[in-house]
C-alpha cells in the first residue's frame, strides 16, 4: 500500500507538472494563453499585446469581400505532431469521423494559394479558437476564452497565419461564443439527465469530467454559485413576433452561469427560455446580462482582436444571448476595434429564427411597430431618426446575418425540397419580396458611418446542414442557388469549403440534424462511413440518391487518393486534394 501510495503521488505530481491551471497568468502556457497580466486574477484586468501593432485597416466595402468557411479541423494537417497534443487515444484517428481529422494553421497557410486563386478575401474558422475537450474538433464548447486551443496550433501560428492572410489583401473572421462554454456546470438531482425548465433555479455543481486538458475542471473565470439574490432582476425577453414577454420571477441565483436547466437543440420552445438554458444540455449558459459577468466578456473579446488582429467576429447562437447585454458587448467590441484603426470592424451573428425576431438584434434593433412605411422612407433613413430605433444611437448589435437562414429557407423551396420549409413572423419566399420586406423591418444603418449598408452574408450551405450535391441534380441545384445568393440578394456572398469539389459524405449520427463535414485530403474516415441512411426527419422523400451510391463511388478512389500535405513537402500540387468528384 506504501508503495502504491508513493506512485500515486509520483503520478499526480507528472500531471500537474504537465496541466496547469491557466486564464490567469501562467508561465508554463505562454505560448497559448493570450492574457499577459501577470499580477491579476481578476479577468476584467487581464491585458494582451503583440510584436506588430500596425494593424490591418478595415475594408470601406464589406459586400465586395466573398466568404470562404473553413472547419480548421478539416482542411489541411500541416503539422501531424499537434494531432494527438495531450497523447491520448480520444484526439485523432485517421479511421473515425467523430475525432479530430488533424488540421491545423499551418495546413491553412500552405493552402491559401488554393483560397486567393478563387477570388476568396475573407477567410472565416468555424468554431472558436479557444480551448475546447481534446476530441472536440467542432470548437464550439470552449474551457476558457483566452487560452488557444494547442491542436490549431501556437499563439505565435494564429499571428503568422493571420499576418500572411492580410499580405494578400485577404481578411480574417473569427467566431466567438459570447453566452456559452462548454459542459463543465451540472444540476443537482440532474446530474445524469436533462434538468426542465424552471424559474426557481437548480443548485450547481462541477461535473469533474475526465480527460480535462491542463485541469480545466472548473473555469477559471466565472463561478457557479447557489445563494439565492431576492432583489435581483431579469433582463427584458422578447417573444418571436416583437412584442415583450411579461416574465415574473422573485430574484435569481448571484451564479455567473443561469441554472434554469436545459432546453435541447431542436423543438419549439420561447426565446426567453432558451436564453436562460443550458443549450441541448452540454452547453453552459453565461449570465451574459449580470453586471459582474459582461465587463469579463468584452475583455476577452478586445484581447482577440488585439492580440491576433483579427477583422470581423461571428456571434454563435447569437439570438440565444439577451439583446440589451450582447449591444452593450458589440459596443465595446467595437470601440476596442476602433482604437486599433479597425473603423469598420465587422460583427455578424448566427440567426436562425424569423426576420421579425431577428430584426430586434440587427442594428440598434426594430419592433414591427417602428417599421418605416415602405422602402423609399427606409433607403433614406438617418441615425438621428430615434423613432425607427429600438436603442439609442451606438448600440448596435448586429450588422448583418451570418449565413441568412431565412434566404436559405426559400432556397430549399426553390430547388425543389419538400418538408418543414417554415417559421414564424419570417420574410416570404419570393426572393425579391423578401428582400423589399427585410429591407423595411432591418436596420441596416451601418454603425459607424451611419449610411445604408446592408450586409448580411447569403449562401446556400454550411457546416449546420446537408449537402446539396448529395441530391439528385445536386450540382445544378447547388449551382442555381449560388447564382441567388451571389447575383440576386445584395450582401456579402458566403461560400461552404467543398462545396466547389462537389462533397456530398455526411457525418451527422442522428436524423433530424443533417450536416456534411468531410476532411478536405484525402481521407480513410469519410471512404469507410461514406454511405448515409438515416434519412431525414424535416425533409418528406429526400431524393439523395448521390448518398445511397457513395459507397460505389468511394471504393472506386483508392488507387487515386493523394496522400495529406506533410511539413516537409516540397512538391506541393496546386490541384489541391482528390476527392469523390474533383472539380476544376
Amino acid at each position: 500500500m506504501g508503495l502504491l501510495a508513493i506512485g500515486f503521488a509520483l503520478l499526480a505530481t507528472f500531471l500537474c507538472s504537465h496541466v496547469a491551471h491557466a486564464s490567469p497568468y501562467n508561465d508554463q502556457l505562454t505560448a497559448y494563453n493570450l492574457n499577459v497580466n501577470q499580477n491579476t486574477s481578476d479577468p476584467t484586468e487581464y491585458f494582451t499585446t503583440r510584436k506588430n501593432t500596425t494593424y490591418t485597416r478595415s475594408p470601406d466595402n464589406w459586400r465586395a469581400q466573398p466568404v470562404y468557411t473553413i472547419l480548421l479541423d478539416k482542411w489541411a494537417n500541416g503539422n501531424p505532431s499537434n494531432d494527438d497534443f495531450f497523447g491520448t487515444m480520444y484526439e485523432a484517428d485517421v479511421r473515425e469521423t467523430q475525432l479530430r481529422f488533424g488540421g491545423d494553421l499551418k495546413g491553412l497557410v500552405a493552402r491559401l494559394d488554393y483560397l486567393q486563386g478563387m477570388g476568396i478575401k475573407v477567410i472565416y474558422i468555424s468554431g472558436t479558437p479557444f480551448l475546447n475537450m481534446i476530441w472536440q474538433a467542432d470548437s464550439y464548447s470552449p474551457l476558457d476564452f483566452s487560452v488557444l486551443d494547442p491542436h490549431w496550433g501556437t499563439w505565435d501560428d494564429w499571428v503568422t497565419t493571420i499576418d500572411e492572410i492580410h499580405a494578400r489583401g485577404m481578411y480574417f473572421m473569427a467566431d466567438l461564443t459570447v453566452g456559452t462554454m462548454s459542459n463543465l456546470v451540472g444540476f443537482k438531482g440532474f446530474l445524469n439527465t436533462s434538468a426542465p425548465f424552471t424559474l426557481s433555479e437548480y443548485d450547481g455543481e462541477w461535473l469533474k469530467p475526465g480527460y480535462i486538458p491542463w485541469n480545466f475542471t472548473e473555469y477559471k473565470d466565472f463561478q457557479i454559485s447557489n445563494i439565492r439574490n431576492d432583489s435581483c432582476i431579469l433582463p427584458q425577453f422578447w417573444n418571436d413576433d416583437g412584442t415583450i414577454v411579461n416574465v415574473t420571477t422573485r430574484g435569481c441565483h448571484e451564479s455567473d452561469f443561469d441554472q434554469y436547466g436545459d432546453i435541447e437543440a431542436f423543438g419549439v420552445f420561447p426565446d426567453w427560455q432558451r436564453q436562460l438554458s443550458k443549450f441541448a444540455s452540454v452547453q453552459d449558459r453565461l449570465r451574459e446580462w449580470k453586471p459582474s459577468v459582461l465587463p469579463k466578456l468584452t475583455t476577452f473579446s478586445c484581447m482577440v482582436i488585439t492580440a491576433l488582429d483579427i477583422d470581423a467576429i461571428r456571434i454563435d447562437k447569437s439570438l440565444q444571448v439577451t439583446v440589451d447585454a450582447l449591444a452593450q458587448w458589440s459596443l465595446a467590441t467595437r470601440a476596442c476595434a476602433r482604437k486599433l484603426g479597425k473603423q469598420n470592424f465587422y460583427i455578424a451573428g448566427e440567426v436562425t429564427g424569423g426576420d421579425t425576431f431577428g430584426a430586434l438584434y440587427l442594428g440598434r434593433g426594430r419592433t414591427p411597430g417602428m417599421r418605416p412605411s415602405d422602402i423609399s422612407v427606409a433607403a433614406t433613413l438617418q441615425p438621428s431618426m430615434s423613432q425607427y430605433f429600438l436603442r439609442d444611437p451606438g448600440l448596435n448589435v448586429l450588422d448583418g446575418c451570418a449565413f441568412h437562414y431565412s434566404i436559405y429557407r426559400s432556397l430549399t423551396s426553390f430547388l425543389g425540397m419538400d418538408g418543414n420549409l417554415q417559421v414564424a413572423y419570417d420574410v416570404s419566399t419570393d426572393f425579391i419580396t423578401a428582400w423589399n420586406e427585410m429591407f423595411v423591418d432591418n436596420d441596416f444603418l451601418n454603425a459607424e458611418t451611419g449610411a445604408v449598408d446592408p450586409r448580411h452574408m447569403f449562401g446556400t450551405s454550411n457546416f449546420d446542414v446537408f449537402r446539396w450535391p448529395s441530391l439528385s441534380n445536386g450540382t445544378e441545384r447547388s449551382v442555381l442557388g449560388t447564382f441567388v445568393t451571389s447575383m440576386v440578394m445584395p450582401g456579402l456572398v458566403m461560400y461552404y469549403y467543398g462545396e466547389e469539389q462537389n462533397f456530398y459524405t455526411y457525418d451527422n449520427t442522428a436524423n433530424n440534424y443533417l450536416y456534411g463535414r468531410q476532411a478536405m485530403p484525402a481521407n480513410q474516415a469519410w471512404k469507410r462511413h461514406g454511405c448515409y441512411q438515416l434519412g431525414s426527419t424535416q425533409y418528406f422523400n429526400m431524393p439523395s440518391e448521390e448518398l445511397s451510391s457513395a459507397a460505389k463511388m468511394i471504393g472506386t478512389l483508392s488507387t487515386t487518393l493523394i496522400p495529406p500535405l506533410l511539413p516537409d513537402d516540397s512538391s506541393r500540387s496546386s490541384t489541391f486534394y482528390a476527392t469523390p468528384t474533383l472539380r476544376f
